[in-house]
C-alpha cells in the first residue's frame, strides 16, 4: 500500500468526496486514476519536442500589427 500526503483542506476535500459517493478516499482515488489513466502519461522528451515543434510551426501566426489594444479592445 502506498501513502500519499496532502495538506489538510485537499484530506477533507477528498474525504468529503467519497463520503458523498458512499465510498472510501481510496476508492474514490483508484476511480479518479481510472479515470484519468489514459490522459495521464509520461512522454519522451524527443516526442514531447517533436510535439511542440509541430505545434508551433503550424500555428496561426499573429498580424505584425497586433497590440495590446487589440486585446483589450472589447473591455473598454
Amino acid at each position: 500500500m502506498a501513502t500519499i500526503n496532502v495538506d489538510d483542506q485537499t484530506a477533507r476535500s477528498l474525504e468529503a468526496r467519497a463520503a458523498a459517493l458512499g465510498i472510501s478516499v481510496g476508492e474514490y482515488l483508484r476511480r479518479m486514476l481510472d479515470t484519468a489513466g489514459p490522459l495521464v502519461r509520461k512522454v519522451p522528451a524527443a516526442e514531447l519536442e517533436e510535439l511542440l515543434d509541430r505545434e508551433l510551426t503550424e500555428a496561426p501566426l499573429l498580424p505584425a500589427d497586433f497590440s495590446r489594444s487589440d486585446i483589450y479592445a472589447q473591455h473598454d
